[in-house]
């Protein structure tokens, strides 16, 4: 009815929940870097994180799904604290 509480498992209903992504790929780097160089590269270093998501559009673009090569691992609900350290998306429905 207009104006009730839609059910517990309506999809309408939402909640926030804090999700790790891993991809897994292949990139080319300086022959000399060791384990630790190639850490604190892309972890440290002056490389933006927001580089990766390039590559990802590009491999969709040309016809690799990025599907083979992520992993979504649930890792809590969000609090507040989370939601403003990691902003949060709506999900909408669900793409396939």
């Amino acid at each position: 009815m207009i104006g009730e509480q839609h059910k517990e498992e309506c999809v309408i209903r939402s909640r926030t929940v804090v999700v790790d992504f891993t991809f897994r790929t292949v990139l080319s780097v300086p022959e000399s870097w060791d384990e630790e160089q190639i850490r604190f590269h892309y972890n440290d270093g002056g490389w933006c994180a927001d580089n990766i998501l390039s590559e990802l559009a590009e491999r969709s673009e040309n016809g690799g799904c990025n599907c083979s090569i992520c992993e979504a691992k649930y890792i809590k609900e969000a609090n507040i604290a989370d939601e403003g350290t990691y902003g949060f998306t709506f999900i909408e429905k669900e793409d396939s």
